[in-house]
């Protein structure tokens, strides 16, 4: 009677680990990325500026830690062609 008591209550113990270890694993996580109106509304015209007003609005955003990887390919292709 004692060995299918404690037989039971380890296979409740087991189960009860797999089943939080499961639930803890699909907590979502938020890697996902947001959309910022106003950074996308400032990345369509960092084109048209000037080098001088690309490298100052690269150093305010690297400040903030908001440089997008484009944003910077384009300041160093500048410094590359100057």
């Amino acid at each position: 009677m004692k060995t299918k008591k404690s037989s039971t209550l380890t296979k409740m113990i087991a189960l009860s680990l797999m089943t939080v270890s499961l639930a803890s694993a699909n907590i979502p996580t938020n890697f996902s990325p947001t959309v910022n109106k106003e950074l996308t509304s400032i990345e369509t015209i960092y084109t048209t500026m000037s080098t001088a007003q690309l490298q100052k609005e690269v150093e305010r955003r690297s400040r903030n830690g908001e440089v997008t990887f484009a944003m910077g390919m384009e300041l160093m292709k500048r410094w590359s062609n100057s």
